[in-house]
């Protein structure tokens, strides 16, 4: 079983992801990081309360007319309310004008609606909290792994670019034996003033035939 660190740089090169992933994987096993697990399903939320009410202060109504009347009379009477400081005591109260009551609109269930509901809704807050858990659990593994994946995946992009740079000079050259009829030292002369050639390449580039007729020297 051969470890990530243990490939050539051909091997890496011809690497899909689903193997390169597969490594990451293994280098997780060997260090000790605990493989991701199966990202469980969010649970499915109750449906929402569809009963219009109408609320003043802490009072609620159903009726649009009856809790704007009683908005009204609290805001005639200019009434107020008792507060206490909690630094000095509940003893020592003192009186303060109560804020110009509205009614506000909300949603909520009718009691029939929540006996119905409840228990559901009960269950859906036991679920939610167990997914929540489940979903930082998974979190902290999946940033472990990720540390392990970007180390392997900076060597994978590191030799892609380098083989892509190959390519190009190869191309460059390419060019420029075309430009030299063939002739290869000539070709890696003119490369040599754009771009600096790998020893590889070099040897490479040095091997091609070459047809030097009509082609003695260009600077």
């Amino acid at each position: 079983m051969k470890k990530f660190a243990d490939l050539s740089k051909v091997e890496v090169l011809n690497l899909t992801t689903e193997q390169i992933e597969k490594y990451v994987d293994l280098q997780c096993a060997i260090d000790g990081v605990r493989l991701l697990p199966l990202l469980v399903s969010e649970p499915e939320k109750p449906a929402m309360a569809t009963t219009t009410a109408y609320k003043v202060g802490d009072l609620v109504f159903l009726d649009m007319e009856k809790a704007q009347g009683v908005a009204d009379a609290i805001n005639d009477a200019q009434a107020w309310t008792s507060n206490y400081d909690y630094n000095v005591g509940y003893d020592y109260r003192f009186l303060k004008r109560c804020n110009v009551s509205e009614v506000s609109t909300i949603k909520a269930f009718s009691p029939e609606e929540w006996v119905e509901i409840k228990d559901r809704m009960q269950e859906y807050a036991v679920k939610r909290k167990e997914y929540e858990q489940q979903i930082k659990e998974y979190k902290e593994f999946a940033d472990a792994r990720a540390r392990v994946s970007r180390d392997i995946w900076e060597v994978v992009d590191e030799y892609r670019d380098e083989q892509a740079n190959i390519e190009q000079i190869r191309q460059k050259f390419t060019q420029y034996l075309d430009l030299a009829e063939g002739n290869n030292r000539i070709a890696i002369g003119f490369l040599e003033k754009v771009c600096l050639i790998p020893d590889e390449l070099r040897s490479e580039f040095e091997g091609k035939e070459q047809n030097v007729e009509g082609f003695e020297n260009v600077d």
